[in-house]
């Protein structure tokens, strides 16, 4: 993952959000050549303790930016990409698969969040169905 901990310095100041997005179009324009077609970014700010390039943050960078916040700061560097015709489209996931018909159809990697959101969600159904079932004197396995 992508990590903004402020250890470099920039004149004029201020320019982390450019060179960020420099090196990720730059990302993007280096994979097109390999062939890839398409390029999935998960928009999720980290939690309390995550860390992704750096292993550890000073004090003062532990508040992550919120997610639509951070959402936005992508869309910045994708329009850029699209205007230099490196990324042909780009949307969310809802827009990708709004008629997709089956969970199955989500796209799934190796050490990939939804391998391990996927089996929470449905213990949790599970759970809120075996408790409901309780309540009504039946039980039930989902």
């Amino acid at each position: 993952g992508l990590d903004s901990v402020r250890y470099f310095e920039s004149e004029p100041g201020r320019q982390r959000t450019l060179v960020y997005h420099s090196v990720l179009v730059a990302y993007l324009a280096y994979v097109r050549t390999l062939g890839f077609k398409w390029v999935h970014i998960w928009v999720e700010p980290p939690k309390a303790g995550d860390e992704y390039i750096f292993f550890a943050r000073p004090d003062q960078h532990k508040k992550p930016m919120k997610r639509d916040k951070l959402r936005s700061w992508y869309v910045q560097m994708l329009d850029k990409a699209k205007d230099r015709d490196i990324v042909a489209k780009f949307g969310s996931m809802a827009d990708l698969y709004s008629e997709m018909t089956s969970i199955r159809e989500i796209p799934l990697f190796h050490g990939d969040q939804w391998a391990i959101t996927i089996p929470e969600l449905l213990s949790r159904i599970e759970q809120e169905h075996q408790e409901a079932a309780s309540k009504a004197g039946h039980s039930a396995k989902v």
